[in-house]
């Protein structure tokens, strides 16, 4: 399994738009604290896993359907992966 780990604001932004996770890969957005972060899928040509975490607990898991798929959870980290 390949983990890709997104930090910082730009790299956040861009998320998996126009590179898809692999079968065996995740992508991972790790954040310094616990905030609502919101998930979006314009620009995604195909469905995501996602799941939000607080201190390693999963609080919300859902898969967003391409371009109109939106997603909301309080986290510190977020990880994206093919449903």
């Amino acid at each position: 399994m390949t983990e890709r780990v997104l930090r910082g604001p730009l790299a956040q932004a861009r998320g998996v738009i126009g590179r898809y996770p692999g079968p065996d890969d995740r992508v991972v957005f790790a954040f310094d604290d616990v905030a609502p972060r919101l998930v979006h899928m314009l620009g995604v040509r195909r469905p995501l896993r996602v799941r939000w975490f607080v201190d390693d607990a999963c609080v919300r898991e859902s898969v967003l359907r391409p371009w109109v798929g939106i997603g909301r959870a309080r986290a510190d980290r977020i990880v994206e992966t093919q449903p």
